[in-house]
């Protein structure tokens, strides 16, 4: 569409038109459903000159950000000047997420400090053995569904959010829930609608969770994060128990106390247990309420990320066969990996083109294309259209489309490769071998003649730094989520179980559109 109607009302950026008194522009969208889909839309009709417009929703002004160069020059203003707008804190809040993820300032910063470390390499390493345990059961499980259906159709996404809840609890409590095998999936169900009544509270013209009494029931969420905080609750108070006992003093920890606050603790290699032992050393008591928000962000980002990836990178070797059977060769014969006895440095060493095809699913399909922000200050942007000196102004709301800022059709991440010699892709498309770069030209295997790779090439995998802005959809910077590296590697020890196991396609009744996401039913066969 030409942009002379979305400029003519002399904004800096475009604003997108037949804007409605109040409504804005939501009889545009045509439901909650198709928000981003349609932010997405315009984004490229009006965000390919500048990198921003704006859109209006029930009486708010988004300014949208969709070009890389447009977010990272935003993103320096975090963490002062741009922070989570107050409709994302109080909906963060609502629904019990009061750990790091919604977080700013000192607090932030006392967050991160506990948590960050009890996430990073080294420890994922010592929680690997989880992923593999939850993977094979997933792995029982589905052959168990196989063998007793007609047709050997499975429905994924239900088991891949509880594999992911179940890996969740051995690391953060060392309790074995087990949801996939003894089907008391009630927790798994109830992460998938807190995030949904996340959405629409996110959206919702008024902040009908607010009003006092009544407010956070009328969409049922109340009931939901009070299920959740008891079950997180409980499984403190037992994991404290625990502690206690194991404790040559027996004064210290009290499983009901308020604030959570140990000493001469032998803590044992859970995420909890991690985040009391840096309390203790850091001298940081932290309250019992905020120490469930921190564990509750954790199971709804976690369980969200890795249950949403892992559908999706399922669903796209369903479809195409032939990276299917590159990525079993890989795991076969070309990196002759155990799996049962792999470690973590081996998954990313000796599987470069099983993490080309992982990061590829990240930057196109990635858990958060869109990040909720607010302006704390007047942001002062470099030139916009005829605009020299652009700003947005104190209290506005801000939408960063990091997943679009990496597709951007006209002015793409320059550290985007466009693939292999002889499959070039333009960054705007899916590419799963984008990521792959040949061996040195002495290895066995490299067709020297025109540097394209083939399943048969050694080769290794080249990735952005984490500066580049690149991959966002795990954040950026000082805000780059904490459990990235955790998620990559279970998102690619569940790949990797599953392709060893099956082959999978997609079931006769599914037609290949990415609409079917939401509820992906897959065809499975047992490999010989």
């Amino acid at each position: 569409r030409p942009l002379g109607e979305a400029l003519a009302n002399g904004r800096q950026w475009p604003a997108v038109p037949g804007k409605l008194p109040f409504l804005g522009n939501a009889l545009q969208i045509g439901g909650l459903s198709r928000l981003f889909d349609q932010i997405q839309n315009w984004a490229e009709d009006y965000g390919q000159q500048d990198g921003i417009f704006e859109f209006s929703l029930m009486g708010t002004t988004f300014v949208v950000a969709c070009r890389q160069d447009r977010l990272l020059e935003l993103m320096k203003f975090r963490p002062l000047a741009l922070v989570r707008s107050n409709k994302a804190k109080s909906v963060a809040l609502s629904i019990g997420a009061k750990g790091v993820f919604a977080a700013e300032g000192h607090e932030w910063k006392s967050d991160r400090r506990l948590v960050a470390p009890a996430l990073n390499r080294k420890h994922v390493r010592e929680y690997f053995n989880n992923m593999k345990l939850v993977a094979k059961r997933l792995v029982k499980k589905w052959s168990n569904i196989m063998e007793s259906s007609s047709n050997g159709t499975v429905a994924i996404n239900h088991d891949l959010y509880s594999a992911s809840i179940d890996t969740l609890s051995l690391t953060v409590y060392g309790k074995d829930a087990n949801t996939l095998e003894t089907l008391s999936d009630q927790t798994s169900k109830d992460v998938v609608a807190i995030l949904d009544i996340a959405t629409l509270r996110m959206f919702s013209p008024i902040a009908y969770w607010e009003i006092p009494f009544i407010g956070p029931y009328l969409d049922g969420g109340e009931f939901i994060k009070t299920r959740l905080f008891l079950a997180l609750d409980d499984l403190i108070t037992r994991h404290l128990n625990e502690l206690d006992s194991s404790r040559s003093d027996s004064q210290g920890i009290n499983a009901h106390q308020t604030t959570i606050h140990t000493k001469q603790t032998n803590y044992n290699n859970t995420f909890l247990g991690r985040i009391l032992e840096l309390s203790e050393q850091y001298n940081d008591s932290m309250p019992r309420e905020r120490l469930i928000g921190q564990l509750l962000t954790l199971f709804l980002g976690g369980s969200d990320s890795v249950g949403t990836l892992l559908c999706t990178a399922l669903w796209l070797v369903a479809v195409d066969p032939e990276l299917q059977e590159e990525l079993v060769n890989e795991l076969l014969h070309e990196s002759q990996l155990d799996l049962d006895k792999a470690s973590m440095g081996d998954m990313l060493e000796k599987l470069p083109r099983m993490r080309s095809f992982l990061m590829e699913v990240i930057r196109c399909y990635g858990p958060t294309p869109l990040i909720f922000l607010g302006a704390a200050q007047d942001l002062h942007l470099k030139k916009v259209g005829a605009s020299k000196n652009a700003i947005i102004p104190s209290g506005t709301e801000v939408i960063l489309l990091s997943r679009v800022a990496s597709l951007h059709r006209t002015a793409p991440p320059p550290e985007v490769p466009m693939g292999p010699k002889g499959e070039e892709v333009p960054p705007s498309e899916f590419c799963p071998r984008r990521w792959l770069v040949q061996g040195s030209s002495d290895q066995d295997g490299v067709d020297d003649t025109d540097g394209s790779v083939s399943a048969a090439d050694t080769v290794r995998v080249e990735l952005p730094s984490l500066k580049s802005g690149v991959h966002m959809s795990f954040g950026h910077g000082s805000r780059m989520c904490p459990g990235k590296d955790f998620a990559e590697l279970e998102i690619m020890t569940g790949i990797s179980y599953v392709l060893l196991e099956f082959e999978i396609a997609l079931s006769e009744h599914e037609n290949g559109d990415e609409a079917s996401l939401h509820q992906i039913k897959l065809s499975l066969r047992k490999r010989r």
